[in-house]
């Protein structure tokens, strides 16, 4: 039916050097998503073969997702909200006055007890120098600043950077703590294999 199309290229997987294949929408596949309102309307198009970096990444995002969905319904936490891209970005103006775009990879929203708690998601993969980690950390204090996140929603919603390993993580808190220090509370740093026990222990509850 063209609902599906398997990416040529396979990914290794997590069976003893095994390889798993990857699936995406066709394009009757993305007709059905923008139907039932899964995706925005865009033209719908075959897909290049992504490279393997953005695959990975992009599996790294789904395994996010699968864990929180798994969360709520084994009711560790429940799940309110769960926005990936292009639905989780965020168009503002900085101070200066010029449109800006800030794109996490995920924006999600939980309940815990009478609290919520709300987070923009990085899903690290350790590809990025501390230069482009710095300019992704000041877009976030930007749009802080902003106040629009707090006008629309009445709270702004902590930075939960997921990193693959201790040494990343380290890394990360090192850009962090070179902001300023009201600035360093918007972000937390953990291993991507802690994110949910993180979300379900946070303090950033309003």
């Amino acid at each position: 039916l063209g609902l599906l199309e398997r990416l040529p290229r396979q990914v290794g997987g997590a069976r003893a050097g095994s390889a798993g294949f990857v699936y995406h929408l066709g394009v009757g596949g993305q007709r059905l998503a923008i139907e039932r309102g899964w995706q925005p309307e865009r033209r719908r198009r075959r897909s290049l073969t992504p490279g393997t970096l953005f695959v990975r990444h992009t599996l790294q995002v789904s395994e996010l997702h699968t864990l929180l969905i798994e969360s709520d319904r084994s009711r560790r936490v429940e799940l309110l909200e769960l926005a990936c891209e292009p639905h989780c970005w965020r168009s503002f103006r900085g101070v200066s006055g010029h449109a800006q775009m800030l794109k996490p990879d995920s924006f999600v929203r939980l309940g815990l007890g009478a609290y919520e708690d709300s987070y923009c998601i990085e899903v690290d993969m350790g590809t990025e120098g501390s230069r482009a980690l710095e300019r992704q950390l000041q877009l976030y204090v930007a749009y802080a600043q902003s106040g629009q996140e707090q006008a629309e929603r009445g709270v702004f919603p902590l930075t939960l950077w997921l990193a693959p390993d201790g040494k990343r993580v380290a890394a990360i808190e090192d850009s962090v703590a070179r902001l300023k220090s009201a600035d360093r509370e918007l972000f937390r740093v953990a291993q991507f294999e802690d994110a949910v026990t993180v979300m379900q222990a946070s303090d950033n509850k309003e």
